[in-house]
């Protein structure tokens, strides 16, 4: 089953380095580094561009894990 982290580039309360290991650990792991703090992705231009691309993630891991009828 495909897993998207979502994860902060500049965050200081969840230090990237960090919460890097967990999807390197998980098999099907697709990460996403966006440039922001921790708390930025509640609101403007870095809440767009993670619900953006979960949203694509979303999508394309339904299309591909669909069962043919």
């Amino acid at each position: 089953m495909p897993i998207l982290f979502c994860i902060s580039g500049n965050d200081s309360v969840a230090p990237t380095k960090a919460t890097l290991r967990h999807p390197r650990r998980a098999s099907h792991a697709h990460i996403l580094v966006e440039p922001a703090g921790h708390f930025e992705f509640y609101h403007g231009e870095a809440f767009a561009r993670f619900v953006d691309a979960q949203t694509s993630f979303l999508l394309h891991s339904l299309t591909e894990t669909a069962i043919p009828q």
